[in-house]
């Protein structure tokens, strides 16, 4: 029986580890489900009418609308061992409405007055979080995100027919900011089914500015329109997931392949000659020095010599 090994970093088994001791859990039999459902409606209007009259050196109008919403949401599931599914769903929704109307009325007489200003500023900030970890995770792990956020705005002004000397300047200003963070990590040693992340993120910004100084209306030296609209919108997403072995549980694992070790060949080995044979040698033994005796010449016997001389 063969068994597969996975090398899981030291780095990740330390961080699930942590987490683990963080939630306090060890072992998690069962559906873990976290879900999250926040709703924020803001609604501002502001109506402003000077009505018909002589206005001297007065008779402005001004209006604000601002509006901040924020909302926050973190979800964390993890332990050593989880059994079980761990779902995690958000869903988060932001509707802000300002509106503000300015009216200087029919058959005004304006002397250096009747300015209309108006500013409608919205601010949404989404903030989403999800985690889910664990040394080793039995099931499945989704993780579904829905942010929305909605942003109206609009301003009507109108000066009114009417004489206008030195004033009946309109201003008015939209100023929309939207911010959408979202988070989604899954990190675990081994997991043994579906890692799924879902993440929705949908910004909707209207913005209308309406001014009118009416027909029939006589203004000097006045009666200036400024309209701004002005729109940030912001949308971050981060998804994450992390594990040593991630199997589906509708895929079929296959076992890793074989790796064949190359075949090395090895270099053909040289025969040396053998040696030439050597005789062994024989020591002879040494022969005996046979003494031979030397045999003595005789001596013969020597003849007289005869003397020199004269004989007579």
């Amino acid at each position: 029986m063969n068994r597969n090994y996975t090398a899981v970093p030291l780095s990740v088994l330390v961080a699930l580890v942590a987490a683990a001791s963080a939630q306090a859990q060890i072992i998690g039999i069962g559906d873990t489900s976290q879900s999250n459902d926040q709703g924020i409606s803001s609604q501002q209007g502001g109506s402003q009418s000077a009505g018909g009259g002589i206005i001297l050196g007065g008779g402005n109008q001004t209006a604000a609308n601002n509006s901040t919403s924020t909302a926050n949401n973190s979800q964390s599931s993890g332990g050593g061992l989880i059994v079980g599914d761990t779902n995690q769903a958000n869903q988060q929704s932001v509707e802000t409405g300002q509106s503000a109307k300015q009216d200087a009325g029919g058959g005004t007489l304006t002397l250096a007055g009747g300015d209309q200003k108006a500013t409608n500023n919205a601010s949404s900030t989404v903030n989403n979080a999800q985690a889910a970890g664990g040394l080793i995770v039995l099931g499945d792990t989704g993780q579904s995100n829905k942010q929305g956020v909605a942003t109206s705005q609009m301003i009507g002004q109108d000066a009114g027919a009417g004489v206008i000397l030195f004033g009946g300047d309109q201003n008015a200003a939209n100023n929309s900011g939207t911010t959408d963070n979202n988070s989604q990590a899954i990190v675990s040693g081994l997991i043994l089914g579906d890692t799924a992340q879902d993440s929705a993120q949908a910004d909707c910004t209207d913005q209308q500015i309406d001014q009118g100084a009416n027909a029939g209306t006589l203004t000097l030296a006045g009666g200036d329109q400024n309209g701004t609209n002005s729109g940030t919108t912001d949308k971050n997403n981060e998804q994450v997931r992390s594990a040593g072995l991630v199997p589906s549980r509708c895929i079929r694992v296959s076992p890793p392949p074989v790796v064949v070790p190359p075949v090395v060949v090895p270099p053909p080995v040289v025969v040396a000659p053998p040696p030439p044979a050597v005789k062994p040698v024989v020591k002879k033994k040494p022969k005996k020095k046979v003494v031979k005796k030397k045999k003595k010449k005789k001596k013969k016997a020597r003849k007289p010599r005869r003397k020199r001389g004269f004989t007579g």
